[in-house]
């Protein structure tokens, strides 16, 4: 999950049985790679890095120190985006489980599929690249990763038919600019019609 208290609140109160079904086995990940991409305040992470956060929304039994591993959690981001989902797809991959459950955040989904889904494999784009995941809005995809044979680089990407919307909530619809032309034509008739008003 996001070192971000609210995105730590979402996932505590939604996985809430999973989390008390086992207190010390069961425990929550903060990544410093999960935190919003954005300058805005709401965006600061409160905490101090590696430290155990404070949460007013949550009951006091999901409040354990134990149950927070908090090694991941480096402070508020110095690194651009792109880096921090790296380092986030290579924490991914250093875990043991098939499934990993994230807790992020709207603007941080969507550049996350922006970077990782392939446009020589999906030529019509994708709904993930152009609209943000609601708020507590769920979705699965299958990240993925290959070993470049020139650069021995490790290379991470989505599959865009792996996406899909679990439950009722998903990506908020995708609002459409009005162009400059029609922008134009409509201050020009406001104009027009002030002008036969005025006569």
């Amino acid at each position: 999950v996001s070192n971000l208290r609210r995105a730590q609140q979402t996932v505590l109160i939604a996985l809430q049985n999973y989390f008390l079904q086992d207190k010390k086995k069961n425990k929550l990940f903060i990544l410093s790679s999960l935190q919003e991409i954005s300058n805005n305040v709401d965006t600061i992470a409160l905490c101090p890095a590696t430290s155990n956060p404070i949460l007013p929304q949550i009951p006091s039994l999901l409040q354990v120190p134990f149950l927070f591993d908090t090694s991941y959690d480096l402070g508020n981001k110095d690194k651009i985006g792109t880096e921090r989902i790296h380092e986030f797809c290579q924490w991914a991959f250093s875990r043991p489980e098939k499934t990993v459950i994230v807790g992020c955040h709207s603007l941080w989904a969507r550049s996350f599929f922006r970077l990782l889904i392939s446009s020589k494999t999906n030529t019509t784009p994708h709904i993930a690249t152009q609209s943000k995941i609601s708020n507590g809005g769920i979705v699965s995809c299958s990240l993925s990763a290959r070993r470049t044979s020139r650069s021995n680089k490790v290379h991470y990407f989505i599959h865009p038919d792996s996406i899909q919307v679990l439950g009722s909530i998903g990506f908020e619809p995708i609002r459409t600019k009005p162009s400059i032309f029609a922008i134009l034509l409509a201050h020009f008739k406001k104009l027009f019609l002030k002008s036969i008003s005025s006569k």
